[in-house]
């Protein structure tokens, strides 16, 4: 097989992720992204869709090790950071997920102005500076 095949089937693996996320269907998601990174383990993209899938399933562990992965990977990811803070947040890592979520909200494209603005609230409630 051709490495432009096969990238051509990876990128098509992580958009049936992708779809399969927003649909919920988690565990579906998750099957997609590890055949994708069977085909291409440097795929930030499938790292990071199989972390936010897990932190949805409440495998925060998981999720949290897909993420690094995602961020090895790719330093810019921006969903990554987010989902990475989020994971950090849920396992009790307070000053760790202040620290993703500061990096996410540097990080963000302007389309993620609702997601910025809740990494902020949750910075400030991680922080102390204002209860939930």
């Amino acid at each position: 097989m051709s490495r432009k095949y096969e990238s051509e089937n990876s990128d098509l693996l992580v958009n049936k992720a992708y779809s399969l996320y927003n649909m919920g269907r988690f565990e579906d998601a998750i099957k997609y992204c590890d055949e994708a990174i069977k085909i291409n383990p440097n795929d930030a993209v499938a790292w990071s869709i199989k972390g936010i899938c897990l932190n949805f399933l409440h495998c925060y562990e998981e999720a949290l090790a897909c993420c690094e992965k995602a961020i090895s990977l790719d330093p810019n990811n921006a969903s990554a950071w987010y989902n990475k803070a989020s994971s950090e947040e849920a396992l009790g890592r307070k000053e760790d997920a202040i620290k993703s979520y500061n990096k996410f909200i540097s990080l963000a494209p302007e389309g993620y102005a609702m997601y910025v603005q809740y990494a902020r609230w949750r910075v400030q409630v991680l922080s102390g500076e204002s209860k939930v």
